[in-house]
């Protein structure tokens, strides 16, 4: 599909960027969802001694719905802090068939309480700031959310294609984003299509007992469409379906795949005395939580 001409408005061509202001709270409605499946055994193919299959065998499926809360606290020319909160939230947990009722109750728990974000102006993430109290699994339920969700804007230069260096909880990767056609239902919203490109090689590379260096190979399919609200510099809606293949020394042991479904439902301004809190709660973040990256390995 070829790329779409960026509307003008008064003459000149619209930049695509955001508009953050500090005060401003949106809410989406959020369907997140992945099915992974893993198995390991054709890398011991032909060795005697292998470990069990049940723990060279597994198939994770996650899926989280909820009213997802973002309320910007802060921001300048170069700094954007948001703090997100997970309303109404319902999470699904299976891991080999069994459902893990118990997590799924403390992941709902912990995605309720404050999570702040840093990004650029852009849009992509530089820091995320956890409580200490949140445990590893729920963290990776946000990351992996928020890495979903990341959408890196063109900024001035007006582009209708452009290229991104980004990271998730696989690794770095390239990601190419294309303005496709004005979105249906909004004279100012653009599609803009995000798709991963390739993921990078990691270094050290993972390995396994007896063997050194084993570099998984990652190959990504599928892309994410944005309806972007060029006037108001705001994110309207994501709708995604990707899908991972990773494999080691020419052997497929994972395959993924991820569902993301993203709606604006409201906007608006925040309370000053909500705002402040919330400005105090991400320092205090900052200060004493866990500070991590969209890439930050376990």
């Amino acid at each position: 599909q070829r790329p779409a001409k960026i509307p003008a408005a008064a003459g000149q061509a619209t930049a695509l960027r955001y508009r953050f202001e500090g005060g401003s709270s949106t809410t989406y409605r959020l369907t997140y969802a992945m099915e992974s499946h893993t198995d390991f055994r054709p890398l011991f193919s032909g060795q005697q001694a292998a470990a069990p299959n049940s723990t060279l065998v597994y198939t994770i499926e996650t899926r989280l719905t909820g009213d997802w809360s973002a309320t910007v606290v802060e921001a300048d020319g170069r700094h954007v802090r948001t703090v997100y909160e997970l309303r109404s939230g319902a999470a699904r947990l299976t891991i080999n068939g069994r459902e893990q009722a118990a997590q799924e109750s403390v992941i709902v728990a912990h995605l309720a309480r404050e999570v702040a974000v840093d990004r650029r102006p852009d849009g992509s993430v530089t820091a995320v700031y956890f409580e200490p109290g949140i445990d590893q699994l729920s963290r990776e339920f946000a990351l992996g959310l928020l890495a979903e969700t990341e959408f890196v804007l063109a900024g001035a230069n007006s582009a209708t294609t452009w290229e991104t260096h980004e990271e998730d909880r696989e690794g770095s990767y390239s990601a190419r984003y294309q303005v496709l056609a004005h979105a249906p239902g909004a004279a100012a919203n653009l599609t803009i299509r995000k798709t991963r490109l390739r993921y990078f090689a990691e270094t050290p590379a993972a390995s396994l007992p007896g063997q050194t260096q084993l570099q998984p190979v990652l190959t990504p399919s599928g892309s994410t469409e944005a309806r972007f609200d060029y006037v108001a510099g705001r994110l309207v809606s994501l709708a995604g379906d990707e899908t991972l293949n990773t494999a080691i020394q020419g052997q497929d042991v994972s395959h993924s795949a991820t569902s993301i479904r993203l709606e604006w439902t409201l906007g608006g301004r925040a309370p000053a005395e909500r705002v402040a809190a919330l400005r105090h709660s991400a320092g205090v973040l900052e200060q004493s939580g866990l500070r991590m990256t969209l890439g930050t390995k376990p």
